[in-house]
């Protein structure tokens, strides 16, 4: 039933980092060419709302020093402009809405921005709107500094869960159509964003487990399940063994919280030790699902039906 290519109707990667557009955009440009070669659909391309101020220390990628007033917003602005410079010269244009997705599904190589970490807000709500209108789709509530927003995953609780800002962000991306990503968020973050929304949310790049502080249990993922949004699942050795034991991981999340919940979210470019790091060969995967015993119409939902539908309820 798969063909070479994984033979499904949408191939899609709900978080990844363009070939660290941000430093070169045409690093990007080649992972657009990889994307086509693959018959990938389309990626969520990520700018990194806390970079300048974070790096790897001997606890992992953490805050290094505090941001100087406008920092983050400006860093954030350019690196949306090296996005964009990466899909002019990779020949494809960003997709705002569902059906964008759908017009430009044959041509491949289709992106959607994303921001990870709305530290480049810097506490002002209107920014919100600053970069919805630059084109920006989906938002990352927090990232490896604690923002204004809510607690981190990798970091003691300072708020004890989603901040008032946190709220009045989630409710003006609801009102504005962004769809947002509790990636790196605490479960009591998570809580009070699920306790907010109407719309499915997602969890872009996490896994089951307890190796990383990134890993999540059954009922983290089932809260986000339960605004009938999805998990993508983090394609990294820091969580799993190798590819094998990721696509068994897979195989747990599907059964702990349904395989409309369930999608691929590799963190490509980011990603320490990665499993997978190859577009041009993304068919391995559903392929490797199939192998595995799952139906097709799970795998289906599972390599880019379920963003899909996702997409298409919190944003248009």
């Amino acid at each position: 039933m798969t063909s070479g290519r994984g033979g499904v109707a949408y191939a899609i990667d709900s978080h990844c980092h363009l070939g660290r557009f941000f430093e070169d955009p045409t690093r990007g440009v080649a992972r657009i060419e990889e994307m086509r070669r693959g018959g990938m659909t389309a990626c969520i391309a990520a700018v990194i709302g806390d970079r300048s101020v974070i790096g790897m220390s001997d606890r992992g990628l953490r805050l290094l020093r505090e941001p100087a007033p406008g920092e983050l917003f400006d860093g954030a602005a350019r690196d949306l402009d090296a996005l964009w410079e990466a899909c002019r010269r990779g020949g494809t244009s960003p997709a705002a809405i569902v059906t964008d997705i759908e017009r430009l599904r044959e041509t491949g190589g289709v992106i959607v921005a994303a921001i990870e970490g709305l530290d480049c807000l810097e506490g002002r709500v209107e920014r919100v709107a600053h970069f919805h209108d630059r084109g920006v789709r989906v938002m990352q509530l927090v990232h490896y500094r604690i923002n204004e927003l809510g607690d981190i995953q990798t970091e003691p609780p300072r708020h004890g869960g989603l901040t008032a800002f946190g709220r009045e962000v989630v409710e003006e991306c609801a009102r504005l159509g962004i769809l947002v990503d509790v990636a790196h968020a605490t479960f009591e973050t998570v809580k009070g964003v699920v306790g907010l929304v109407d719309k499915p949310i997602i969890l872009s790049h996490s896994i089951l487990g307890d190796r990383h502080p990134r890993c999540i249990d059954d009922d983290h993922a089932r809260l986000v399940a339960s605004t009938g949004g999805m998990i993508g699942a983090w394609a990294t050795r820091l969580a799993v063994d190798d590819f094998d034991d990721y696509i068994d991981n897979i195989v747990r999340l599907t059964d702990a919280v349904g395989a409309d919940h369930v999608g691929i979210g590799t963190d490509m470019d980011a990603v320490r030790a990665p499993v997978y790091d190859d577009y041009s060969a993304f068919y391995v995967i559903p392929d490797a699902l199939r192998t595995r015993g799952m139906a097709w119409t799970d795998i289906e939902k599972i390599s880019g039906g379920n963003f899909m539908r996702v997409f298409a309820a919190a944003v248009g």
